[in-house]
């Protein structure tokens, strides 16, 4: 559908959840459909550098929340500490949104990651 992003990233993410001076980071999406769907994540370094990615199927109506590297778990372990990092995804079917949260470790403070469309047709979010 034309009012979700397909292909999209998040960007300016953190996530050293031990470090109470630093921030974790959430992934969550939902499937606002009957429809099956298959959703494609990749975290990048900021220098490009793929460091995971993970296909899963999200059936109707599902949703999910999790800490980002739990979600896309092919991340190496000595990897999953990453003060600047994004993630971009490609949603095929359903209708998914996709958004992360990065949460202040010390005062639990949130902010919602909307998604960068990455669709060359799309305009500006």
């Amino acid at each position: 559908p034309s009012d979700v992003v397909g292909d999209g990233a998040l960007l300016l993410l953190s996530h050293v959840p031990a470090d109470p001076r630093e921030f974790r980071t959430g992934l969550s999406y939902w499937n606002a459909s009957p429809s099956p769907a298959t959703l494609t994540l990749n975290a990048y370094l900021t220098d490009g550098t793929l460091v995971g990615t993970r296909t899963l199927s999200v059936p109707g109506w599902a949703n999910a929340l999790g800490a980002v590297f739990d979600v896309i778990d092919t991340v190496p372990e000595d990897e999953r500490r990453q003060e600047d990092f994004y993630v971009t995804f490609h949603a095929a079917g359903g209708r998914l949104l996709v958004y992360g949260t990065v949460t202040n470790n010390s005062t639990n403070d949130g902010i919602i990651v909307v998604p960068w469309s990455l669709d060359p047709n799309a305009g500006c979010p």
